[in-house]
């Protein structure tokens, strides 16, 4: 083997290695196999996080519902003792005042108001008033939309009051009207005139 012979078969060697070299770093992945793995990668995580985003306002107006309910219930059944012990019942005109005299003979007044928090949000309050003395009996986190008295005086002399009363958990403005209740009761005195 000459000289000349032998330079040409080291390239070889050389060309041939550093080909083997080259073609194992190619066995890596393509530009388009990226893209394509980062597209479906990203429509999965948007599918999940709409998923996830439904299911997190559900469960939010879920919540506002029960605590509307919950609190409502609580408003009503203050409400119930004191019809049930009361007499001499009056309804405003627009049905939206309560007055009655327990069986102590003291008067009340069951009647809204509208309030403001340190936000400056306007919310309604119930408040029961015997003289001077003034009681809440909804919580500023119950937004009181809407109440109604009427009275039912049948033959029996028991007088009957129906309460109509439509709440909304403040908190939960983002959900709409998810988190408004409406609950109506019928309350019969025990006391006979």
């Amino acid at each position: 083997m000459n000289l000349k012979q032998c330079n040409i078969y080291i390239m070889k060697n050389i060309l041939n290695k550093i080909k083997q070299a080259v073609q194992k770093e190619e066995s890596g992945f393509t530009l388009i196999e990226i893209l394509v793995a980062t597209t479906v990668f990203l429509l999965a995580s948007m599918m999940f996080m709409g998923i996830f985003m439904t299911i997190s306002n559900t469960t939010l107006r879920v919540e506002g519902n029960r605590l509307a309910q919950q609190d409502s219930r609580y408003a009503i059944e203050m409400i119930s003792r004191e019809i049930r012990n009361g007499k001499d019942f009056e309804v405003s005109d627009d049905g939206k005042e309560l007055t009655y005299i327990d069986k102590d003979d003291v008067s009340y007044r069951l009647f809204t108001q509208t309030e403001t928090d340190k936000d400056g949000n306007e919310y309604v309050v119930l408040f029961r008033q015997n003289g001077n003395i003034t009681t809440q009996l909804t919580s500023s986190v119950v937004d009181m939309r809407d109440i109604n008295f009427r009275i039912y005086e049948p033959a029996n002399e028991y007088p009957s009051v129906e309460i109509t009363m439509t709440v909304k958990r403040n908190g939960y403005e983002k959900l709409g009207s998810g988190s408004t209740v409406t609950l109506k009761t019928m309350v019969t005195s025990r006391v006979r005139e």
